[in-house]
C-alpha cells in the first residue's frame, strides 16, 4: 500500500502478514514489465510472493487496426470534463483517427473532433 510519508509502514505491516501464508499469489507479470509497478514490485519482498500472470477472461483476436488513439474517459466532475476538454484541444489537429469514449450518463454524449462522429 503506497500511501505518501507512511508507505515504509504500512509495506512492513502488509509483508508481516503476508510471510504468515505459504504463498502470496500476485495476479501481474513478474519483472520489470508489469501491469502494477512498484505497488506489486517491491524492492525487499518477502520470497512467498508468486507472481501468476493477470487475470481475465479476455481472449486476443486480430483485427483492423480502426482508430490511432482509445481515449477512455471516466470519472467525478468536474475534473474529468476539464481532462476531457484539455484532450480534445492537444489532440485536435494530431492527425490520427481517435476515438473518445466518455463514462457520462447523458441524453446527449456525442462530441465531434473530425469527420467522422462515433459513439
Amino acid at each position: 500500500m503506497l500511501s505518501g510519508n507512511t508507505t515504509w509502514l504500512s509495506s512492513k505491516l502488509h509483508q508481516q502478514y503476508i510471510k504468515k501464508f505459504n504463498e502470496c499469489w500476485v495476479p501481474d507479470f513478474e519483472g520489470t514489465k508489469n501491469l502494477s509497478g512498484v505497488l506489486g514490485h517491491l524492492k525487499n519482498r518477502t520470497e512467498n510472493i508468486k507472481y501468476s500472470r493477470p487475470l481475465g477472461r479476455f481472449k486476443k483476436i486480430d483485427t483492423e487496426k480502426k482508430y490511432d488513439i482509445l481515449v477512455l474517459l471516466s470519472g467525478p466532475g468536474p475534473q474529468r470534463s476539464i481532462l476531457e476538454k484539455t484532450l480534445l484541444k492537444t489532440l485536435k489537429n494530431s492527425g490520427k483517427e481517435i476515438l473518445f469514449i466518455r463514462g457520462v450518463m447523458e441524453n446527449n454524449s456525442w462530441v465531434s473532433n473530425s469527420k467522422k462522429t462515433e459513439a
